[in-house]
């Protein structure tokens, strides 16, 4: 009797470690179901994401999918696409360059671009005909909206139609590594089983997450002979005339800072700040500094002045950089500060087609002095 008692015991519990077992096996295959689920919709919402910015790029949409990157909530394949939707640019060239001159080109991306938590190596190469004509490598946290221009150098210096490309690459690397709840450790689990990176946020360390994109966006360059080539226009009548100088101002600034000179560091105190109202018509600049005693610096062939160039319809403020100037004595300067206009400068970006032909004069005040190893 006892031993048929505990023979139906045995078969109870055999039963019920069964039934258990199945509940947790099926509970686990809901729980996996689910998951993948989850996962499809998300994956469908961010390719839904990366379609509708590739059809119309905007400011909400670059932050959507930056957003993602900076989670870690993307697989690698997704990552490289978004980057390169991202970083796809729009380039401008004149429409035919002089022969034997270096020649600009205008490389825009619309939305400046900031990851958070991860470090940006950026890089950029023009080639043209098998050959690097240009490079700029750059590594930064953020990378910005507003043009940049990259030059190119034609050789041999002659007339014909040169077929370039800028090969852009870049990649982004966690810089913190990130602990886990319980429920993020499931995630992370099946997101390795379905051979995605982890996207949890937290505080014990994951591995870095590092997402990479390389591509080439092709462009001609149109070389001809110097008569032949796409000339600025330069603007100068008295309604323009008039409009510039009631756009363009100057402030004096408490700005310091130091440079360098062959007789050794010096510091300044004060400064200009120069303020461009949106313009009628681009501006290209060269900036110098008359003294009260007739001299203008920046002086001497290894002097380069500062510059300054700004597309039409554009606005912003500019801080005059002293160390440009060069001056080395220690003491007191007031004089002068003269913005002529720079054709050269303004050929470089083939987006302006004309600048204001004027020049404008504004007082200015600094102090220099001798710049110790304690500032």
């Amino acid at each position: 009797m006892k031993t048929h008692s505990g023979t139906m015991r045995n078969r109870q519990v055999a039963r019920w470690l069964g039934r258990l077992f199945l509940g947790i096996t099926l509970a686990l295959t809901l729980l996996l179901a689910c998951g993948v689920g989850v996962q499809k919709m998300h994956d469908g919402r961010i390719e839904r994401a990366i379609d509708r910015y590739r059809a119309a790029p905007s400011a909400q949409g670059a932050a959507r999918l930056t957003q993602w990157l900076a989670e870690s909530s993307v697989t690698q394949e997704q990552g490289t696409r978004i980057l390169t939707a991202l970083l796809s640019p729009t380039i401008v060239t004149r429409a035919a360059y002089p022969v034997g001159q270096s020649v600009g080109i205008s490389v825009e991306r619309p939305f400046p671009i900031t990851i958070r938590g991860y470090r940006i190596e950026f890089q950029e190469h023009i080639w043209g005909d098998g050959r690097l004509m240009d490079s700029s490598w750059q590594s930064r946290s953020t990378l910005y909206g507003f043009p940049e221009i990259l030059t190119a150098w034609t050789e041999p210096a002659e007339p014909g139609v040169y077929h370039a490309r800028i090969r852009t690459t870049c990649k982004i690397t966690s810089t913190a590594g990130r602990r886990f709840t319980l429920w993020e450790r499931l995630s992370l689990s099946l997101r390795k089983l379905l051979g995605r990176p982890p996207a949890v946020r937290g505080l014990a360390t994951s591995p870095s997450t590092t997402y990479e994109c390389r591509f080439m966006a092709p462009f001609d360059l149109h070389i001809v002979e110097k008569d032949r080539a796409e000339r600025l226009e330069l603007v100068a009548d008295p309604e323009t005339d008039k409009i510039m100088r009631a756009a363009i101002a100057a402030e004096s600034s408490d700005r310091h800072g130091a440079y360098g000179t062959p007789a050794g560091r010096r510091g300044h105190y004060g400064s200009t700040n120069l303020t461009f109202k949106t313009l009628p018509t681009a501006g290209a600049f060269e900036l110098s500094l008359r003294l009260t005693d007739g001299r203008e610096l920046p002086a001497g062939p290894n002097r380069q002045p500062q510059r300054i160039r700004i597309r039409a319809g554009k606005s912003g403020v500019f801080v005059v950089n002293v160390g440009n100037f060069g001056i080395t004595e220690p003491g007191e300067y007031a004089g002068t500060l003269v913005l002529r206009s720079d054709p050269n400068y303004a050929y470089e970006d083939p987006a302006i087609k004309s600048i204001w032909n004027g020049t404008l004069e504004f007082p200015m005040s600094f102090f220099v002095h001798v710049q110790t190893q304690t500032e």
